[in-house]
């Protein structure tokens, strides 16, 4: 069912479902100043798709200002499981994601509006819940605009053109901030890393690691030996590299705000009617946003979404894209791209820290490749047999694998 049917033919009523959810809604209706309200509840991704939580796309009606209104909105709702939000550090995750909304945002607009510009590319924030064990987002429905997931995992030249040249304007609002207002900028700065901990490493991620990093080896298996031997050392020392790639102080002066999760299913594309190409776009899901250096978010696009082909057909075509939508945007905020990121930069980011985004392809490729897999069912892979028997069967995701760690060897990247 679409967004447009259940709200242009869909009878709305009470949802009465459990009590968190009686609440969540409540706190929709308050935050947009709905009285007598009643809603319409459908599930706005399909089953899985959203491990680190539930989304639900709602419609709510009631009365403003003695008029009627009808609000669509979505609903992301952190999970209850008490192994999940373990597993996920889900509050952690959660507030992060306020965070970036309420506090990141708001420097970039003031910013932004200081020179007669808008901040795009994000969704608005209707209000949030931030009790533990109870956190939710009320965000802006942005299916009303026309901006949908797109079908494949893998990003297609025209999809990672568009999306890295965005990301190379949002990039660019934080080396603004940092040379315009420095004292907003130190609240960027102390944002602390989501994820990856010397302190937080588990006997849970370290296996799931080493089945990952065994699933490379089988990929690499019949190439030549310097391949091999190169994988190797890599593993052995993988994730104090992401440690060490995430850490803003080894990016300085030119550590940024990064989406941190920045692949296809968190970012929604609209799309030209003639053509079907993509026009615009919008990212989402922030919950793991994080500050170090332009190339952490680089790396993952490049090397997680996209294929070895594509890479060795437009790889420097991208990134001269990406630095100069920086670079623009910065020229609008009256601001030197030369002083305060220059290409020769980039290049050197990319040789030191394209760590991040290998890491991310050992444990992100089976997921980036398989485009009926279930989020939900990653947890409970636990031993080989079952992504060994798909490197034997499915010649796309071996390649895929094979080709990438090949090439981030051969770019001298690990």
């Amino acid at each position: 069912m679409s967004m447009n049917e259940i709200s242009e033919s869909a009878e709305l009523e009470d949802v009465a479902r459990d009590p968190r959810m009686q609440k969540h809604l409540q706190q929709i209706a308050k935050s947009l100043k709905l009285a007598e309200p009643k809603f319409r509840v459908v599930d706005a991704t399909k089953k899985g798709a959203n491990y680190a939580g539930i989304v639900y796309r709602v419609i709510t009606e009631g009365m403003r200002n003695g008029k009627f209104e009808r609000i669509n909105s979505i609903l992301k709702c952190a999970p209850q499981e008490e192994t999940r939000r373990e597993l996920l550090n889900t509050n952690r995750i959660f507030l992060r994601e306020i965070f970036f909304y309420e506090k990141v945002l708001p420097i970039f607009a003031d910013l932004l509006s200081e020179h007669h510009m808008q901040l795009g590319q994000f969704p608005t924030l209707h209000g949030v819940w931030a009790e533990n064990g109870n956190e939710v987002l009320i965000l802006e429905d942005l299916s009303r605009k026309g901006y949908v997931m797109k079908s494949s995992k893998t990003l297609d030249y025209d999809h990672v053109s568009l999306a890295i040249q965005h990301l190379g304007r949002f990039h660019a609002y934080s080396f603004a901030t940092r040379a315009k207002n420095p004292a907003a900028f130190e609240e960027l700065k102390a944002m602390e890393e989501p994820i990856f901990f010397r302190q937080k490493r588990n006997s849970t991620s370290k296996s799931r690691g080493e089945l990952y990093c065994d699933l490379v080896e089988e990929a690499l298996k019949d190439e030549d030996k310097f391949y091999r031997d190169r994988f190797d050392a890599f593993r052995k020392i993988v994730y104090d590299e992401l440690v060490e790639a995430v850490m803003g102080a080894n990016a300085e002066p030119y550590a940024v705000v990064n989406h941190g999760d920045c692949w296809t299913n968190n970012i929604l594309f609209k799309y030209d009617e003639k053509t079907k190409k993509p026009t615009s776009l919008y990212f989402i899901d922030f919950q793991i946003s994080r500050y170090a250096s332009p190339a952490v978010d680089l790396s993952y696009m490049l090397f997680c979404c996209c294929t070895h082909e594509l890479r060795e057909k437009y790889f420097d075509t991208l990134l001269h894209q990406y630095h100069d939508a920086l670079s623009d945007c910065l020229a609008q905020l009256d601001c030197d791209v030369k002083t305060l990121f220059p290409y020769e930069v980039l290049m050197d980011h990319l040789h030191k820290f394209s760590t991040f985004g290998a890491g991310m392809a050992i444990f992100v490729l089976h997921i980036f490749t398989d485009e009926d897999m279930q989020v939900t069912e990653i947890k409970a892979i636990e031993k080989a047999e079952p992504l060994m028997e798909r490197l034997r069967t499915d010649l796309n995701y071996k390649n895929r694998i094979k080709e990438t760690f090949k090439e981030l060897i051969d770019r001298n990247y690990i």
